[in-house]
C-alpha cells in the first residue's frame, strides 16, 4: 500500500504539576521564571506544533495531575488545545498514572480535536487528511490499577497502512519489535532515546523540562516526519527554559588566590554565554579539583561565598543568564597510597573506609561509637518496635509468641536532645539490620539502579570520611575544627543541642 506523507509531534512527561528542584536559594528576579518553567516548556511545545504546521500531536502520559495543579492546570491545557483546534491540528492523548483520566474534572470537557485513549483496552483511530487515511494510531491509557497490556496485542494493519503504537511505560524491547507497528510512541523515560530503527522505530522523546541537575539540557519533544515510502525521520525540538551544567576546574596554587580563580571562572562562563540561547536560564555547579590539604580551606573558608557573589553579579542578571549554584571541592577517589600502608591510627582508619567502600553489602556498625545514653535510647526504641511487630503478627496469625513481653515498655527518661540527635544523624532504630535487609531485598528484586544508587551514596560518604579523617590526623586538627565550626553551628537546632549537652555535663560534674 502506498502511504501518504504526514508529520506529527511526539511528546511525553510534561508534568505540569512538578516544579524545578535542586535549588536552595534564588534571587527575586529568577524565582518567577523558575516557578513558571513547567508551563513555559509546555507552551513552547505547542508553539512548535503550530509553527511546524504538523498534522497531529501525540501526548504519551505524565501530562499533568489536576488534583495537584488545581484549576489552572486543566484550563492551561484546554487553552493550548484550542489553539491547535483553530489550526486543524488533532491531539491523541494516552494517559499514564499521574494523568489518570479518572482525575480529569468533568467541568472541563475536552475539545473535539482531542482524543483520549481509554483505560484497560487498546483503541484504534484512523487519522485522515482530506478524507484520505494517512496513519493508524493504536493506544491505551494507563490509569491507576490498570491491567498491564502486552504490546504484542497491537496488531498490524492487513492493508499496510502506517501504524503507530502509543504506550506509556517501559515494555520489553522484543515485545515491541514483535508487534506490527512501524512506529512506537513511548513515554515514561526522562531521557530522549531511540531504542530501535528496525523493524519498527521505537522512540522516547524524554521530558520537556530539565527539572533537576541530572536532566540533560536537550529536554523537549520530537518532530516526526513520515514520507510516502514509510521512511521515518525524527528531529529533536528543545523546549526546556532551564538547563544545568557542571563546570570542572583544576587548582594547583598554594595558597588559593581569589583573583586567579575568579578570572578562570569568568573565562569559562563567557565561553558558555556565547553558545547559550537568550531564553534559557543556565544553572552552573562548579567542581574544583585541588590538593587534598586545600579541601578544607575551600569548603569551610570565606572564599566560596565571595566567588559566588561576584559570579552571580557578573552573569546572573543580564540575559542570557548564567547563575552559579555552588562551588564544591572534588574529593579524590583515593588518597596518597602511602597513607594506607602506615601502621598508625590514620592507616587503620583509611583501611577500614576502603574495606567498606569495596564491600557495599557489609553493614557499618556505628553504634559502638555512640555515647552510652544514645545506645540505650536506640536499644529501647528497637525493643518497642519489636514488641509492636510481634503483637501485629500475633493478631494476624492467632498464634502465641512468648519470646517478648506483651506490654510495650514506657519510654525511659532520656535527655531531650538525644531523639533529635538520632533524627539529625538519620539513624534507624534498627540500623544494624536495616541496611543489610534493604540491600538483600533489592538484590532479590534485581533492581540494579537502586543498588548502584545505594552503593554510590555510601561510597561518597566514605570518601568524605577518609578526607576529613586525614585532615584531622595529619597535623592540623584545630584548623579544621575552627573552619568547620561556623558551617555546623549555622543550624540553631544543633547549637541548642550543643549547649544542652554542655549544661548536662556541667550539672553531672557538679
Amino acid at each position: 500500500m502506498t502511504n501518504h506523507p504526514f508529520r506529527f509531534i511526539h511528546a511525553a512527561d510534561l508534568h505540569l504539576d512538578l516544579p524545578v528542584t535542586g535549588l536552595s536559594h534564588l534571587p527575586e528576579h529568577l524565582r518567577e521564571k523558575v516557578l513558571n518553567a513547567p508551563r513555559e516548556a509546555a507552551e513552547r511545545l505547542f508553539k512548535e506544533a503550530l509553527a511546524e504546521r504538523v498534522d497531529f500531536v501525540l501526548l504519551v502520559g505524565g501530562v499533568l495531575d489536576p488534583l495537584k495543579t488545581g484549576a489552572w492546570g486543566p484550563l492551561f491545557l484546554l487553552e493550548q488545545f484550542e489553539k491547535l483546534r483553530l489550526e486543524g491540528i488533532q491531539v491523541f492523548w494516552a494517559c499514564g498514572v499521574d494523568d489518570d483520566p479518572a482525575n480529569w474534572p468533568d467541568v472541563f470537557p475536552l475539545p473535539e480535536n482531542v482524543h483520549r485513549f481509554p483505560v484497560d483496552e487498546i483503541e484504534e483511530v484512523i487519522f485522515r487528511k482530506e478524507g484520505i487515511p494517512h496513519a493508524r494510531i493504536l493506544g491505551t491509557s494507563l490509569g491507576k490499577g490498570q491491567t498491564i497490556i502486552n504490546p504484542s496485542s497491537y496488531l498490524a494493519d492487513p492493508e499496510g497502512l502506517y501504524s503507530i503504537g502509543v504506550f506509556y511505560g517501559k515494555p520489553a524491547l522484543e515485545s515491541l519489535k514483535a508487534a506490527g507497528m512501524q512506529y512506537w510512541a513511548l513515554g515514561g523515560s526522562p531521557v530522549r532515546e531511540t531504542l530501535s530503527q528496525t523493524p519498527a522505530v521505537i522512540h522516547y522523546p524524554g521530558v520537556t523540562l530539565a527539572r533537576t541537575p541530572s536532566d540533560r539540557d536537550d529536554c523537549g519533544c520530537s518532530l516526526v516526519e513520515v514520507n510516502e515510502f514509510g521512511r521515518t525521520v525524527i528531529r529533536p525540538i528543545r523546549t526546556t527554559p532551564v538547563a544545568w551544567a557542571n563546570e570542572r576546574i583544576t587548582l594547583r596554587t598554594d595558597p588559593l588566590k581569589e583573583d586567579d580563580i575568579l578570572a578562570e571562572m569568568r573565562l569559562r562562563l563567557r565561553a558558555r554565554r556565547k553558545a547559550q540561547d537568550d531564553d534559557v536560564l543556565l544553572f552552573v555547579n562548579w567542581l574544583v579539583e585541588l590538593p587534598i590539604e586545600q579541601v578544607g580551606e575551600l569548603r569551610y573558608g570565606n572564599l566560596v561565598p565571595t566567588l559566588l557573589r561576584d559570579l552571580r553579579s557578573d552573569f546572573g542578571k543580564e540575559e542570557p543568564i548564567i547563575y552559579s549554584i555552588d562551588i564544591e571541592p572534588l574529593v579524590p577517589e583515593t588518597l596518597d597510597l602511602t597513607l594506607y600502608d602506615q601502621q598508625t591510627i590514620l592507616g587503620d582508619f583509611l583501611r577500614i573506609t576502603h574495606f567498606y567502600r569495596e564491600n557495599p553489602d557489609q553493614p557499618i556498625a556505628l553504634s559502638d561509637f555512640f555515647p552510652e545514653d544514645v545506645r540505650e535510647y536506640l536499644e529501647n526504641r528497637l525493643l518497642i518496635e519489636k514488641i509492636k511487630a510481634k503483637n501485629e503478627a500475633r493478631a494476624a496469625s492467632g498464634e502465641p509468641d512468648n519470646t517478648l513481653p506483651d506490654e510495650i515498655p514506657e519510654d525511659k527518661h532520656f535527655r531531650p536532645e538525644i531523639p533529635e540527635i538520632v533524627r539529625l544523624l538519620s539513624l534507624s532504630i534498627d540500623e544494624q539490620e536495616g541496611f543489610r535487609k534493604t540491600f538483600n531485598d533489592l538484590k532479590e528484586r534485581r533492581t540494579g539502579e537502586w543498588l548502584k544508587r545505594i552503593a554510590y551514596l555510601r561510597g561518597e560518604a566514605l570518601k568524605e570520611a577518609a578526607v576529613l579523617g586525614t585532615q584531622l590526623l595529619t597535623g592540623q586538627p584545630e584548623e579544621v575544627r575552627r573552619q568547620a565550626a561556623p558551617a555546623v553551628l549555622k543550624d540553631p537546632r544543633i547549637e541548642q543541642e550543643r549547649r544542652g549537652a554542655l549544661d548536662y555535663n556541667e550539672r553531672k560534674e557538679n
